[in-house]
């Protein structure tokens, strides 16, 4: 995913996901560089609609804390589990998008702020 960044720029990632005949992994990407690359306006909604989205698909799942800028943290496992894949390929997948966007998405509890 090393030239992820540059794979699309905001004119053609906006086409990809108002397209209704591309594939789905295709649309999957575009909206992956939206969300990690695009205006900090359209990061804020989609960040926004993918919480509501999330907390609608999986009600049990709680956040055991919060990074400092007030996103929820989740536990790898129990994340993993709802997911229903292996944790180890969930830690590899958020390893290799934190690389690729140059943000951090993996955290210890030592760098969380427990919920009130």
């Amino acid at each position: 995913m090393s030239g992820f960044k540059d794979a699309y720029d905001l004119e053609m990632a906006l086409a990809v996901v108002g397209s209704e005949s591309v594939a789905w992994d295709t649309w999957v990407e575009a909206a992956k560089w939206l969300l990690l690359f695009g205006p900090d306006d359209l990061r804020q909604i989609l960040t926004d609609s993918a919480g509501l989205s999330f907390q609608e698909c999986f009600p049990s799942l709680k956040p055991v804390a919060y990074s400092e800028d007030g996103q929820p943290c989740y536990h790898l496992g129990q994340l993993a589990e709802v997911l229903g894949v292996d944790p180890a390929e969930a830690e590899q997948v958020l390893a290799e998008t934190e690389w690729a966007a140059d943000m951090r998405l993996l955290f210890t509890g030592d760098d969380t702020l427990t919920p009130q």
